[in-house]
């Protein structure tokens, strides 16, 4: 009996979010309230979360988002 068919096809290497961050080109602080907001592509698994370069390249590519757009506004 073959499982194979089960599996989800990963990259040959996940990156840790400090890579991530370095990839994109912004601080970490940045890198994780994005991904905790849902607006970065990652891997979720356990307690772990990776990146996967090319689908962080696809969306950087596609636009993104600005930091202006993740921050909550401020009410006075």
């Amino acid at each position: 009996m073959e499982r194979a068919s089960n599996l989800v096809e990963l990259p040959e290497r996940l990156r840790k979010a400090s890579e991530a961050a370095a990839f994109l080109s912004v601080s970490l602080s940045w890198l994780r309230h994005a991904t905790a907001a849902g607006i970065v592509p990652c891997v979720r698994f356990g307690g772990h979360v990776r990146y996967d370069l090319a689908q962080l390249g696809e969306w950087a590519r596609a636009g993104g988002k600005s930091v202006a757009n993740l921050l909550p506004l401020r009410r006075g």
